[in-house]
């Protein structure tokens, strides 16, 4: 959890917000899912090294989320749609996303296949693992949490508004 909080808190300074990192760590979760069931699969317990591995892989999802997140407010500006630069941004992050993913698990596959009594052996399961299942459902998540984010802090902005020109005595129940 520290690490994370870390995490949250260096996107939080970077995105200048505190729900847009709550969109990126969604991304996470969806790595450890990946990792747990390639584990399962392979029938390999967690050990140190295959959490080594999974701090890899929070900061290769992180970087991957932030890239999209990053392209979306790019394209934002004044847009009135919302979806537009959304898709827009998933079209052209994607290529780049996939080439850092296809270089992380050609990068891990020998050390993968080397052997099972290898101590390196689960950290580069974990990563191809949980890289693999991340990307392709991250894809769809962290553009999804993105789009609810922004709803919930227009919909936010809009109630504390009218809070405050209650409160000014501007409005009357």
């Amino acid at each position: 959890y520290k690490r994370q909080a870390l995490i949250f808190m260096v996107m939080a300074a970077l995105f200048e917000s505190l729900l847009m990192p709550i969109a990126i760590l969604s991304s996470i979760g969806l790595a450890f899912i990946g990792v747990y069931w390639t584990f399962a699969i392979l029938a390999i317990g967690l050990g140190e090294t295959g959490m080594i591995g999974m701090l890899i892989l929070m900061g290769i999802v992180v970087n991957n989320g932030i890239v999209l997140i990053d392209q979306i407010n790019k394209l934002k500006g004044d847009s009135i749609s919302l979806l537009t630069p959304i898709i827009d941004a998933c079209v052209s992050r994607i290529r780049p996303i996939f080439m850092t993913v296809a270089t992380t698990v050609i990068g891990m596959v020998p050390l993968a296949l080397a052997s099972s009594d290898n101590q390196a052996y689960p950290m580069a399961v974990a990563i191809i693992g949980g890289l693999l299942f991340s990307t392709f459902t991250s894809l769809f998540l962290v553009p999804f949490c993105y789009y609810m984010l922004v709803k919930l802090g227009e919909r936010s902005a809009r109630r504390f508004n009218k809070a405050k020109a209650f409160a000014d005595g501007k409005i009357s129940t």
